[in-house]
């Protein structure tokens, strides 16, 4: 079933009218009531929310009718005017590209919404009084009934083709021509009257045909006319994230593990490692707790005695001698953990430290790092964060702010972001020859300050990312740390792509 918003995109990309009437509004043969509620949800509602609001049908329309035409100020006078909710400025942009066919779906769509159903109760009373009749649907069961019976009645019922003559017209007749000039006229008026009746028969047929296929056909029509295509199979499989860069790394490793199978299978050497129980030297009648006289050689696959004991000889654990075991084993110490990393500057008078960074990088909110050591908050070397993306998944991040003796070579590359401080010595025996320049280009780069602050010389000479932040207004923090993460994203795809993003 067809929801409100998808039939108002369709009926505008085809150009087709959306008529309102009373308090419905007609899409052809489908209409909705005027508070009808979409699936794109209002700003400020996320999506797994308790509590959601979507925008209505009536101000989709409306929004519509003038968004194109009217700026953002006139429209909302204009729509204040006439009593109608307003389209909040921060979803004008993508709905309206949505519904000019400019983007093919939105995160601010609801799929798990309730579609609400659409009203069969309306008449379009002019419509049908302006429609020719043989457009019509023909639906009178008598009616076609009685054309079935009359187009059998035709086909099967022998006519009486006999042909009677008056006497006196026979006698004229008969007086001025002779026998075979009228028998000749007999057979050519009978041959005529009869292809003329076949040819009116097969007209009349071929017309009451006609009208009965169109009576059926024409009911298919309406109901063709009334279908409204809601999703398809590949709208269903298609989501607004793309999985590529996680993807990639798990088919990589499937197909090493497929390639590692088909190459060990055949080196696979199966050694018994218990030693072969010995026979006792003294047949005795059959006993349960000796079972090693029965001893015959049943060592079998992975060198499993199941004829032995806990009286046989001392059991030696089995060691691994096939090569896949190896490569199990190989490939479980060359684990390297996918947990992305981010780096703090070590000094107290930097803007971010370990005291406040779970504030600002969790809760996108500026606490000042003297605020926190008073409130009680201890230091920590290092610490993990989640981080909560749009789409209500959540990231694991490491944090610390002395990377230099804790990280291996391996994990410098984990390292997805550097807050810098501004002094050279804050790069001090890190990788890469300790060169800012190459660290930078392999490691997105932040800068925190206040707007009335200047900037740092080396700050402005390095390829960093400068945040700046109001003193007192700390409302536009979350807008200023939305950025950041944005740009982040950006960069853990392009350049970071293996790690568990």
């Amino acid at each position: 079933m067809a929801d409100p918003l998808s039939v108002l995109r369709d009926f505008h990309l085809a150009k087709k009218d959306i008529i309102q009437r009373d308090d419905l509004i007609i899409f052809d043969t489908i209409a909705f009531k005027k508070t009808a509620k979409t699936n794109y949800l209002v700003y400020g509602h996320e999506e797994d929310a308790q509590e959601k609001e979507y925008y209505t049908l009536e101000c989709l329309v409306f929004f519509l009718k003038h968004a194109e035409t009217l700026s953002h100020p006139l429209y909302v006078r204009k729509a204040t005017a006439e009593n109608m909710t307003v389209v909040k400025r921060p979803d004008r942009q993508d709905l309206l590209k949505y519904l000019t066919g400019e983007i093919d779906t939105t995160k601010r769509i609801d799929r798990r919404a309730p579609i609400e159903l659409h009203d069969v109760s309306f008449k379009r009373v002019a419509e049908e009084e302006s429609r020719p009749a043989t457009r019509r649907p023909r639906v009178e069961n008598e009616r076609t009934l009685n054309q079935r019976e009359k187009i059998v009645a035709k086909f099967d019922a022998r006519k009486d083709e006999r042909i009677t003559v008056n006497p006196e017209n026979k006698a004229s007749l008969a007086q001025a021509m002779d026998a075979e000039k009228l028998a000749a006229l007999k057979a050519q008026y009978l041959n005529k009257k009869r292809n003329r009746i076949r040819a009116d028969d097969d007209v009349t047929a071929n017309r009451d045909l006609a009208a009965l296929a169109d009576s059926e056909s024409d009911g298919l029509k309406e109901i063709l006319a009334r279908e409204r295509v809601c999703r398809t199979r590949n709208d269903v499989t298609r989501g607004p994230k793309d999985l590529t860069a996680r993807l990639q790394p798990i088919f990589a490793m499937l197909k090493a593990k497929e390639e590692g199978k088909k190459t060990d299978i055949k080196n696979v050497s199966v050694k018994p490692s218990f030693p072969a129980a010995k026979t006792s030297s003294v047949p005795t009648q059959y006993s349960r707790y000796d079972q090693e006289q029965f001893n015959k050689e049943t060592v079998t696959d992975f060198g499993i005695n199941t004829s032995s004991s806990y009286r046989a000889a001392k059991i030696e654990p089995a060691k691994a001698t096939d090569s896949a075991t190896d490569a199990v084993d190989a490939q479980r110490k060359s684990r390297v953990s996918r947990t992305p990393i981010i780096v703090v500057p070590s000094a107290p008078t930097s803007m971010i430290t370990m005291y406040n960074c779970k504030d600002i990088l969790e809760g996108n909110v500026f606490v000042d790092s003297e605020t926190k050591k008073k409130s009680g908050t201890k230091y920590e070397s290092e610490m993990l964060i989640q981080r909560k993306k749009a789409d209500g998944s959540v990231v694991p991040i490491r944090v610390m702010d002395n990377p230099v003796g804790k990280l291996k070579g391996e994990d410098w590359d984990r390292v997805v972001a550097v807050f810098v401080h501004g002094p050279a010595w804050q790069f001090k025996d890190w990788p890469w020859n300790a060169n800012i320049v190459d660290i930078l280009d392999k490691i997105k780069g932040f800068h925190i300050k206040y707007e009335e602050m200047p900037l740092d010389k080396n700050v402005g000479s390095w390829n960093v990312q400068v945040v700046p932040l109001s003193r007192t207004k700390r409302h536009l923090d979350r807008a200023s740390f939305l950025k950041l993460w944005e740009n982040l994203d950006k960069f853990v795809l392009k350049s970071k792509h293996q790690l568990r993003w």
